[in-house]
């Protein structure tokens, strides 16, 4: 049997005013989509100028054609959700997310994130962020290898007051964590928090960055790991894997910020354990087993961990 044709969206036809341009900002502009996205659909042979690929270079012509394979939507609803919900109300969902999963698609129709998975129980998010389309209503996000709490808005108008909320800092975030080394007492780290300039991957702490502050309070000690619990203040990218590492305690498995390569541990063992948002209870997500299993293989003594 033969292959099914890939789906196409356009052609969109270059106006004059972009005659000349370069490929990547013309499909990008006619399609509607931030110009790295457009690089990102052009690298992965997703881009088509009259009906063949092209390079994020080539310049067009006027009367020439865009088309997208795959479609220019964000989200590909998955027809078989593989998320636990932990709240659930007319305005808001609260899921537990699994670690390796990432909140959001970079390109349209990559699948495979939480929001593709929530967008086929709840429709509706994809209309409530109408400024950020493909995160489809995410008030706050996680990195793809933390797991826990993520709250995603069902309407806009949700959306919008819970974003401004966690922006000012009106959230109360924590989380779980197993780090290296022996904490035996609380921290407070305050230092700002911004991107490394020799790795675009990593972040750090500078006086150049932004604000934030991280409280550590350790929970258990093993041999040569503590099981810590995080208030998370600023909510910065990567604050909670700069801040640790920053005071010589990485989380274990995050390898990107120094912690030793560890057999079994996939990603850095930190889990949102819970979210208190203005004007709603408080919602937790247990610990993986993954996460416990891990410190108790370190020598550490845990149950199950609440806050």
């Amino acid at each position: 049997m033969s292959e099914p044709a890939p789906v196409v969206e356009g052609p969109r036809v270059v106006p004059p005013a972009l005659h000349g341009a370069r490929l990547d900002r013309a499909t990008a502009q006619l399609f509607e989509l931030p110009v790295a996205t457009a690089r990102r659909l052009l690298a992965l042979g997703r881009v088509r100028l009259d009906g063949k690929r092209g390079a994020k270079g080539d310049p067009v012509r006027s009367h020439q054609s865009i088309a997208l394979e795959g479609g220019a939507r964000w989200l590909t609803p998955a027809a078989a959700p593989r998320l636990t919900l932990v709240h659930t109300d007319e305005e808001l969902v609260v899921v537990d997310k699994p670690a390796g999963m990432p909140c959001h698609p970079l390109v349209p129709g990559e699948g495979g994130t939480v929001v593709d998975a929530l967008a086929a129980l709840f429709p509706e998010i994809e209309r409530a962020s109408p400024e950020a389309p493909r995160e489809a209503g995410l008030v706050h996000r996680l990195d793809t290898g933390t797991s826990g709490c993520l709250a995603v808005a069902r309407t806009e108008g949700a959306w919008r007051a819970l974003r401004a909320a966690v922006a000012s800092d009106q959230a109360d975030k924590r989380y779980l964590a197993l780090v290296e080394g022996v904490l035996a007492a609380p921290r407070t780290i305050s230092a700002p928090i911004a991107h490394d300039p020799s790795d675009a991957r990593r972040m750090r702490c500078g006086p150049e960055g932004r604000p934030a502050s991280s409280v550590v309070l350790p929970l258990a000690q093993g041999r040569d790991a503590t099981l810590v619990e995080l208030v998370l203040g600023g909510g910065r990218r990567h604050q909670l894997r700069v801040h640790l590492a920053s005071i010589g305690h990485p989380i274990v498995g995050d390898e990107l910020y120094g912690a030793p390569a560890r057999a079994g541990v996939a990603w850095p063992l930190l889990h949102a354990l819970s979210l208190l948002l203005p004007g709603r209870a408080r919602v937790e997500a247990p610990p993986p087993s993954s996460l416990l299993d891990a410190a108790r293989a370190r020598g550490l003594a845990v149950e199950q961990q609440r806050h």
